[in-house]
């Protein structure tokens, strides 16, 4: 008996066991072949009916290469597409360091966690490179993800994918999140921030390609490194034909990273005293990682008594740094400079500075973007005495610090020059200083638990329920977009007494309450709140007074009252999607799909974020909503913001930056500023600027408003010419059948009068006979016959 079912196992092991062993040397033996040929087999989409070159270069000289242990990175020769070089480079050429271990091999099947799966044997944890089966969710499973948690924290260097050991089952493209926690993700953005288009796919994320059949493997070397616990895949593109599905096998490679971390709450800093109690260089390296809520606060500060300075602060979500290495007492110049980069860092995500100078010549880079520069003034070196602050400063002090607000928040590895600040904070070392009177601080990043999601897809919405019929309504949410219109809320009364539905439109928040019998109820509130940064909204209604509260604002809430009543219905829309419903057209912010008439909107859909849902008081739980235990949703990203600082918002590729919002400053501007009072002036000029802007940009709204009444008014003037023509040809044709009624009622007299006519003649016949008039002479009378 056993020897019976022990075989068979056996024979099915070996059976795969052989199949990939024959699935490597396979793939191996193609990649020696493509070696001899000099030319990729088979060519990526990208490289086919192109020259493809593989090159590698040796200690003496040149040679055509291809080894799968090689590393494909493929760059453009010109921007026409005509020819394209494919360099083959190791890994440790890219990243400058050994860092190539494979993560995902070690792991055992409890790391592994999916959405769905087709069947036990395509279970998440046969998701591993050159491994015998792989990966495939269920056909049912509409959002399909695959998530790996790494054990520990790794940087992160590069990805391997297949598609399922032996089938037509393989994905073609797919994007990537990372994150320390299984339920805050970051997503991958490749170089050149190649974003998809808004609602060409469900998320607006970047893509990665994969594969192109089941044995061949797609590696992706990230060209810049991140670190990361949790992993998550989407698959975003995947082979259809010969029915295939879904199907992965993958691999990550990296090396261990060691995390030191400090969290900051505002009130708390440190500082950093130099050796000899001053700091003389030629060149510097500062390097630190950060994620926070706020959108201001002073990362690292420090000066010198000769007017030498180093700022890196956060100031309404972008990164700044202020750089002087002195001006000089001949020449009227200043040493000042001022970079910035990036946009909405106030995500709670990791983000990487680093700053390297030598001389005047300096490298200022955030996560994948660097800004090179060259620091004004004559001098090369930078003179700091005592201290550098982190987080914020201790003394009160600072004429020239620009910034006062204190960071709020976690820094990891806080680099000074090679010193990691944090690891000595941690050991209490004598040349870290605390602040006076301050408790002890926190090793440890203590997020806070505010998940976030995205809409960002043509048929996004999220339904949840609400207590029934009570005579108080209260709902709050934070938001945050770049679009001009979306519907944020849409719910429906019980007892049918109407809707209220809240809308984003020309950066406002419009409220509209309808209810039978009464005239319908609209007003907005707030200004700019399509900016992309986070916006809060509380409203509350009862019988006959309404509220709304914009950014927590409990100073000037706006209040209304007017006769209506508030009875709450049990399901509340956010976001939505366009479609129609039961027949009856609905506006394009509703859903298509389980509405029965539930709402019903002329807004369009929701482009953004929103986090912090209470209806009624009570959090929304993704937690719940993630089993599926109530309410629903479609096409949300959940656990993570999507928006950067530019998004993409229709099939056109219309870009809406952040910096084409009304007057803020345009990104690419190396330089601010020459000196306080000149830097000073320059920002007045850019703040001038952005108010003209901000006119400009409300002259041009009303001009397109003042041409959409236009057109709208040219298009009824049409409308009722049409109509008025309609009508003349409507009453022509009344009078045309009148006129012929008329004839035919004519035409009948005439038939009648003939018939009687006859019928005389015909009297007059009979009587004359009558009398014996005989005669057979009948030419003088007229034929009587009928």
């Amino acid at each position: 008996m056993h020897i019976n079912i022990f075989f068979p196992s056996l024979l099915l092991f070996l059976a795969f066991h052989g199949s990939a062993s024959r699935e490597r040397r396979r793939a191996r033996g193609g990649a020696r072949e493509e070696a001899s040929t000099g030319r990729l087999a088979p060519p990526s989409a990208d490289c086919r009916n192109m020259r493809a070159y593989i090159a590698w270069r040796t200690k003496k000289r040149e040679q055509v290469c291809a080894v799968t242990n090689k590393w494909m990175i493929r760059t453009m020769a010109d921007s026409h597409l005509s020819h394209l070089t494919c360099l083959d480079i190791t890994l440790s050429n890219i990243v400058g360091g050994p860092c190539l271990d494979p993560l995902i091999s070690p792991l055992y099947a409890s790391s592994f966690l999916a959405s769905s799966r087709y069947n036990f044997l395509y279970s998440a944890h046969f998701a591993k490179l050159y491994g015998s089966s792989g990966w495939s969710p269920s056909p049912e499973d509409r959002q399909p993800w695959l998530q790996i948690d790494l054990g520990r924290k790794y940087r992160i260097v590069a990805i391997a994918t297949q598609g399922t050991f032996n089938s037509y089952d393989w994905v073609t493209k797919y994007t990537l999140l990372y994150g320390d926690r299984p339920d805050a993700w970051t997503p991958y953005v490749m170089r050149g921030g190649n974003m998809c288009n808004f609602p060409v796919t469900c998320y607006s994320l970047c893509t990665l390609p994969g594969n192109w059949n089941y044995y061949q493997v797609k590696r992706n070397v990230f060209h810049y490194a991140f670190t990361a616990k949790h992993l998550r895949f989407l698959p975003m593109g995947w082979n259809t034909e010969g029915g295939g599905k879904i199907g992965v096998r993958l691999e990550v490679y990296g090396c261990p990273y060691d995390s030191y971390v400090v969290h900051f709450e505002g009130n708390d800093m440190l500082a950093y005293s130099f050796p000899g109690g001053r700091m003389h260089t030629m060149q510097d390296h500062y390097a630190v990682n950060f994620k926070t809520l706020e959108k201001d606060g002073v990362l690292l500060h420090s000066q010198g008594l000769q007017g030498d300075l180093v700022t890196l602060e956060l100031k309404t979500g972008r990164l700044y740094l202020h750089m002087s290495l002195g001006s000089s007492t001949v020449h009227a110049t200043s040493g000042m400079t001022v970079l910035r980069l990036g946009n909405l860092l106030d995500t709670q995500h990791w983000h990487y500075v680093s700053i390297r100078r030598r001389g005047r010549e300096l490298n200022f880079t955030l996560d994948s973007e660097t800004e090179r520069a060259v620091l004004n003034g004559e001098f090369g070196y930078l003179d700091l005495d005592k201290q550098m602050y982190v987080g914020g400063v201790i003394e009160k002090d600072m004429p020239h610090l620009p910034g006062k607000v204190n960071f709020r928040g976690c820094m990891e590895n806080v680099f000074i020059n090679g010193i990691n600040v944090i690891y000595k904070t941690m050991y209490q070392e004598p040349d870290i200083r605390l602040a006076p009177k301050k408790k002890k601080m926190h090793y440890t990043c203590r997020d806070l638990l505010w998940r976030p999601m995205t809409f960002a897809g043509p048929n996004n919405y999220l339904q949840v329920p609400g207590f029934f019929r009570r005579n108080r309504l209260a709902v709050k949410f934070k938001f945050r977009s770049w679009d001009y219109t979306g519907l944020l809320l849409f719910t429906r009364f019980a007892d049918e007494l109407g809707s209220l539905e809240l809308g984003l439109s020309e950066g406002q928040v419009n409220v509209t309450l309808t209810q039978p019998g009464n005239k319908r109820l609209r007003f907005a509130a707030g200004y700019r709140l399509n900016d992309g940064f986070w916006h809060t909204v509380d409203l509350a209604a009862r019988d006959n007074l309404l509220s709304i509260t914009i950014d927590e604002d409990e100073s000037s809430p706006l209040k209304i009252t007017n006769p209506f009543m508030v009875r709450t219905g049990d399901r509340y829309f956010f976001g939505a999607e366009q479609g129609v419903t039961d027949g009856a057209h609905f506006g394009s912010g509703c859903p298509k799909t389980n509405n029965t008439g539930r709402c019903v909107t002329k807004l369009a859909r929701f482009h953004g974020c929103m986090q912090q849902i209470f209806i009624d008081d009570e959090p929304v739980d993704i937690d719940v909503m993630l089993q599926r235990k109530w309410g629903r949703y479609t096409e949300l990203l959940l656990g993570t913001c999507g928006i950067t600082d530019r998004i993409y918002t229709d099939l056109g590729g219309e870009e809406r930056g952040a910096e084409g919002r009304g007057g803020e400053e345009r990104r690419g501007e190396g330089r601010e500023g020459r000196g306080g009072e000149e830097s000073g002036r320059e920002e007045s000029r850019g703040e001038e600027r952005g108010r003209e802007e901000s006119r400009g940009e409300e002259r041009r709204a009303e001009e397109k408003r003042g041409e959409q009444r236009r057109r709208e008014e040219k298009r009824g003037e049409q409308r009722r010419r049409e109509e008025s023509r309609g009508e003349e040809r409507r009453a022509e044709e009344s009078r045309g059948e009148e006129r012929r009624a008329e004839e035919k009622r004519g035409e009948q007299r005439r038939r009648e009068e003939k018939r009687g006519e006859q019928r005389g003649c015909c009297f007059t016949s009979k009587m004359n006979n009558s009398v014996g008039n005989q005669s057979n002479n009948h030419s003088g009378l007229r034929d009587c016959s009928l």
